[in-house]
């Protein structure tokens, strides 16, 4: 079950349309995943840096007083311990380095 009802959030009800995309590029292999994308022009990866800086770009535009964290609380991984009583955006958006650093 996904974490949220937000349409924009949920990975399920984005899923067609993720898969759409990827399908619609010129040149479409069945073996492409769904992080291909157009970058300058050429057929490649998205990469967890771009997707970071895509989310803090995000964050920053909302602002903290909205989601109640900033962009140090943001990255590409899942955090550990949020549970579906936490923001279902939080659980998402934080990862904490292995050395505690953001």
């Amino acid at each position: 079950m996904h974490g949220t009802s937000e349409h924009q959030l949920n990975p399920i009800a984005n899923w067609a349309f993720t898969v759409t995309r990827v399908m619609s590029i010129d040149g479409w292999n069945k073996s492409w995943t769904v992080g291909t994308a157009i970058k300058k022009g050429r057929v490649g990866q998205i990469t967890g840096a771009e997707i970071a800086k895509i989310f803090k770009t995000a964050v920053d535009d909302i602002g903290k007083d909205v989601l109640g964290f900033s962009t140090k609380d943001v990255g590409t991984r899942i955090h550990p311990g949020c549970t579906p009583e936490d923001s279902p955006h939080r659980g998402l958006l934080h990862h904490p380095r292995r050395d505690g650093s953001h």
